[in-house]
């Protein structure tokens, strides 16, 4: 008769083929969108200012004298 070791404590064999991304790239991904939104909400900001530039959202944004 065979003994076999408990479920807990054997470890699946890690896959070859194995799909998916690892959870550094998953960081990394939403780093580079993170980055890209601020940029695109900086850049509508700015036209949004040019176009009326006495909006109060552009209150912050206008050089000081």
């Amino acid at each position: 008769m065979k003994i076999s070791a408990p479920h807990s404590l054997h470890r699946p064999r890690p896959r070859r083929n194995q799909r998916g991304l690892t959870i550094i790239q998953l960081m990394v991904v939403l780093f580079a969108l993170g980055i890209i939104g601020y940029l695109a909400v900086d850049f509508l900001i700015d036209q949004r200012c040019a176009d009326s530039p006495q909006a109060s959202l552009c209150a912050d944004r206008r050089p000081s004298r």
